[in-house]
């Protein structure tokens, strides 16, 4: 935390800020509210929220946000004016940008996002794996012949090379894609326990070979964590339970998280054993820093946001703000840089003009 203090120097107002410890950003995103989709941030490690895009953001639900670094962000949602809703933000959400057009974006609901950097971005929705290797300048629809009727729900890239995306059925089970080019070609995965799955919500990945899917099979009703160590190769269950799974984030290759529609689940040995928690129904949504600090939320008739600092054992749960319950919640993404401190050469300037400005109080 850091307390933000101010000093008028005639019409400049100068800023100082008071280290108190790390704080984290980042977003999360949801359902349309008071008639435009809902962006929040957090600046303050999940403490507190503030919304953002009014008069920039349009009237659709946004599915999935990723957060770059502590000033900047991709947004993903449904389409608007007939294409896919894509925003970006590279000042802290002050402004958010709308980046494609109808004749790069297909007119269908975008239900996550991912990047390697700022520049490589890929989203997917029904039949859609969208790229831009531009910034959001250019798209291109990657989706591999054969699955343009999948409903795809999940994506993810550890090196802007690899990139996984995961969905619904298709021949029976569930489909996770991988490249291995950059989105450029396509392998279908079927290797070890894919076949217990008839959708996968989440993916998530440390390196090449490192990666968690999550998702359920409905005639069961029964979720399940599957994990690889080969490249998706082979996909063994970790864990499982009852209802939906969700979506899943890995810290590390020993610390992964996860959500189905009622639980939060946490690993620290790599998906050897896992602890859980109660959650609200329809916890769509997770993200985590390290093995102690993670946010989730959930897509509830109201939604919910959850921010724990000791690993899972207690959560503190956010319903409302400003006194109004919080609409229906997708996704949620933490930088895991810490808001930077202002450099010694900011504090000196800051300091300079702070003094100056008590001199110029004490002449008058």
């Amino acid at each position: 935390m850091r307390t933000l203090r101010h000093v008028v120097i005639g019409t400049t107002l100068a800023f100082t800020l008071v280290s108190e410890g790390a704080d984290y950003a980042g977003w999360t995103v949801g359902n349309i509210w008071d008639g435009y989709g809902t962006i929040l941030r957090s600046t303050d490690s999940g403490v507190s929220w503030t919304r953002q895009g009014i008069g920039q953001v349009a009237d659709a639900s946004l599915g999935g946000v990723f957060t770059v670094d502590p000033f900047t962000a991709w947004v993903v949602g449904d389409a608007n004016a007939g294409y896919a809703t894509i925003y970006h933000t590279t000042d802290g959400g002050l402004t958010w940008d709308r980046k494609g057009s109808a004749a790069q974006v297909p007119d269908t609901s975008l239900l996550k996002v991912a990047t390697f950097g700022d520049n490589n971005v890929w989203a997917v929705g029904s039949g859609t794996i969208l790229h831009s290797g531009d910034g959001g300048a250019t798209w291109i629809n990657q989706i591999p012949t054969g699955y343009e009727s999948v409903h795809l729900q999940g994506v993810y890239t550890p090196d802007g090379v690899n990139v996984w995306a995961t969905g619904g059925p298709s021949g029976g089970y569930a489909t996770i894609l991988k490249s291995g080019d950059g989105g450029l070609n396509w392998t279908r995965q079927s290797g070890g326990d894919i076949g217990l799955l008839d959708h996968v919500l989440g993916i998530s990945a440390v390196d090449a070979d490192t990666a968690w899917a999550m998702g359920a099979d409905v005639g069961s009703m029964r979720w399940s964590v599957l994990g690889t160590t080969d490249g998706g190769v082979n996909w063994t269950e970790q864990n499982h339970g009852g209802l939906d799974g969700n979506n899943v984030y890995a810290v590390d290759a020993s610390t992964v998280w996860a959500v189905s529609d009622d639980t939060i689940q946490r690993t620290t040995n790599g998906g050897a054993s896992w602890d859980g928690s109660s959650s609200q129904c329809y916890t769509m949504g997770i993200s985590a820093v390290d093995s102690q600090q993670a946010w989730a939320v959930s897509l509830g008739l109201h939604g919910a946001i959850y921010r724990t600092t000791d690993g899972g054992s207690n959560w503190v749960t956010l319903t409302q703000l400003g006194g109004v319950n919080l609409p229906g919640l997708s996704t949620v993404s933490f930088s895991r840089e810490v808001i930077p401190e202002p450099s010694s050469i900011t504090l000196l300037a800051l300091g300079l003009a702070t003094m100056l400005g008590r001199s110029r109080r004490r002449l008058r």
